[in-house]
């Protein structure tokens, strides 16, 4: 994703807050054409700081669904449900993670 095949974010000196992360990201991926939620993940992946990481994703994403959910939503409305038994219904939905379990 990077072009970089041995890619790793680390911070220079002290480990990053959640919000330095975000900048450090947005900048970073400005700069270089990289998504920064690659640059975040990478971070989280090389320091060990899943916490930070995590919390950067969802401030970069701005809490949108996931791109997961969007496509389960498409998928779902573009089947015709009705059509379907129950049995071939329950397994779609334990397929995509939608059977709420």
């Amino acid at each position: 994703m990077t072009g970089i095949p041995d890619c790793k974010i680390v911070p220079v000196g002290r480990q990053l807050y959640q919000q330095q992360l975000v900048n450090a990201a947005m900048r970073l991926g400005e700069a270089k054409k990289i998504d920064p939620l690659h640059i975040v993940l990478n971070y989280g992946h090389t320091s060990q700081q899943w916490a930070v990481a995590s919390q950067a994703v969802k401030t970069i994403a701005n809490n949108e669904p996931a791109d997961q959910h969007l496509l389960v939503r498409s998928l779902l409305a573009a089947l015709d449900l009705e059509a379907m038994s129950e049995d071939d219904l329950g397994v779609l939905k334990r397929l995509m993670g939608e059977d709420g379990a």
